[in-house]
């Protein structure tokens, strides 16, 4: 991936993270905030998607397609980072219509 590709990744997913970590607990969110931090964006989507997941937060049809699309973009659909299953348990929420 290029490195302006990659920035536009970083700045999107960003930008969903800060809109939406009020949703998280205080751990899932600093968690998340210290990854985002480290510039480690693919660990910080795969666990900022994870831990909506755990903490079952509703989530808006846009924001759960933007999340797939940067989860794609990041490649967690092939390899993802903390859990093996990722792909196989995001998948279905953020494909999800409704």
């Amino acid at each position: 991936m290029e490195k302006t590709e990659y920035q536009v990744i970083d700045a999107r997913f960003r930008s969903v993270f800060e809109s939406h970590a009020v949703l998280l607990s205080k751990d899932a969110r600093e968690n998340v905030q210290h990854l985002v931090d480290a510039g480690e964006i693919e660990m910080a989507c795969e666990s900022f998607v994870v831990s909506l997941l755990e903490e079952q937060v509703p989530l808006a049809v846009d924001v759960r397609k933007e999340l797939r699309d940067l989860a794609i973009a990041l490649q967690l659909d092939r390899e993802s980072v903390f859990r093996g299953d990722f792909w196989h348990i995001a998948r279905p929420v953020l494909d999800s219509e409704r």
